[in-house]
């Protein structure tokens, strides 16, 4: 059975999280990045130069700028669960806000 995981954040906690997790045949993954032209850069090269550079982006792992379709599995239907894994400069305060807001709760 296929499972549908979002990551939140994009730092290098949130990239090795979902690096582990998207390297897995039975996960399709979905990260959250904050800003977008950090987002333009992981998408074009592959890979988090900011903050785990020389380290390629599995297959699995699909960069995402809009929260609500990072959290419903990158519009490929159905969500999953959330692991949220960012450092101490993250995005703490702004990506629980909006995860709240965007589940509504």
């Amino acid at each position: 059975m296929a499972l549908t995981v979002t990551t939140i954040g994009d730092g290098a906690m949130a990239t090795v999280c979902s690096q582990i997790l998207a390297s897995r045949a039975d996960v399709t993954l979905t990260m959250w990045v904050r800003e977008p032209a950090h987002l333009a850069e992981m998408r074009r090269d592959r890979e988090n130069k900011r903050y785990l550079p020389g380290v390629k982006l599995v297959d699995g792992m699909k960069p995402e700028g809009d929260e609500q379709r990072a959290l419903a599995g990158g519009g490929e239907g159905g969500g999953g669960g959330a692991v949220f894994g960012w450092g101490a400069g993250g995005v703490r305060g702004g990506a629980v806000a909006r995860v709240q807001g965007v589940r509504g709760g």
